[in-house]
């Protein structure tokens, strides 16, 4: 288990939702380099939390995840109603962005997740689906679709395992 998420429980306790305008207000109030001179990592975390090292959940990220993380929050626009219609009626679902701090906590609680069970997969079919341990065995038919209860539920196997 990597150091990141021994100390994750902390911030598993205090997850939720993202203020935007206190983010915005942090880094207007506080002195600080521009970011673009910041490394990404850095970039919309207060200066009293700065590491000198990349975290390990953010080590070996896409491109565009280092370019969604290098911006700050507040200059972060919203995609467009007519823009995710286009994204949605193409089929290019890898256009979707998240606010660069939403991606940062998603990031870091996928790394906590995997650290836990393994693999998001197990999580799901474990803690969500409670089909068992999240083993290949659970995941075995147990008879004809419908048949069981919470057999309906299988197409969601295939999204967490999309997700690993």
């Amino acid at each position: 288990m990597s150091s990141t998420a021994a100390t994750f429980p902390t911030f598993h306790e205090t997850f939720k939702s993202p203020d935007v305008k206190a983010s915005a207000a942090l880094l207007r109030s506080t002195p600080s380099l521009p970011s673009k001179s910041l490394p990404y990592w850095l970039v919309n975390v207060p200066p009293s939390q700065w590491t000198a090292e990349c975290p390990g959940f953010l080590r070996g990220t896409s491109q565009k995840n280092i370019e969604i993380l290098s911006t700050p929050d507040e200059q972060y626009r919203r995609q467009g109603w007519e823009l995710v219609k286009d994204i949605v009626r193409t089929n290019q679902i890898d256009r979707f962005q998240r606010l660069p701090s939403d991606l940062r906590r998603y990031l870091e609680y996928r790394e906590y997740i995997i650290a836990e069970y393994g693999s998001i997969m197990r999580f799901v079919v474990k803690e969500r689906l409670r089909w068992g341990e999240g083993t290949a065995e659970d995941l075995k038919p147990k008879g004809r679709p419908f048949e069981y209860a919470g057999s309906s539920l299988a197409p969601i196997i295939c999204f967490a395992a999309a997700m690993t």
